[in-house]
């Protein structure tokens, strides 16, 4: 492989190392901006449960507290998976 071959791919691949650090950065960026959604929904939801009247109304309540911590682990999960993208593309140079 001739010199600048090899600088082809030196540079492909810390472009590909740069957007997955960005990619990365944006992702945990959506993370932390979700945050004080997640806590404003928390304290209704905890809000609604404490005051179900019915078991409908407190099963209705639980299923929204539950969607919420999905909502964290999907964010949760992404994060770590772009972040180890990022490591891997680093750590591979």
């Amino acid at each position: 492989m001739g010199a600048d071959s090899a600088r082809c791919l030196q540079e492909a691949a810390d472009l590909a190392a740069v957007a997955a650090f960005e990619d990365a950065l944006k992702v945990q960026a959506g993370t932390v901006a979700n945050i004080e959604g997640s806590r404003d929904a928390l304290g209704s939801l905890v809000s609604a449960s404490q005051s179900a009247t019915g078991a409908l109304q407190a099963a209705q309540a639980g299923n929204q507290l539950l969607a919420l911590q999905a909502r964290q682990l999907a964010d949760l999960t992404a994060t770590i998976a772009a972040t180890g993208r990022a490591q891997a593309l680093d750590a591979a140079e």
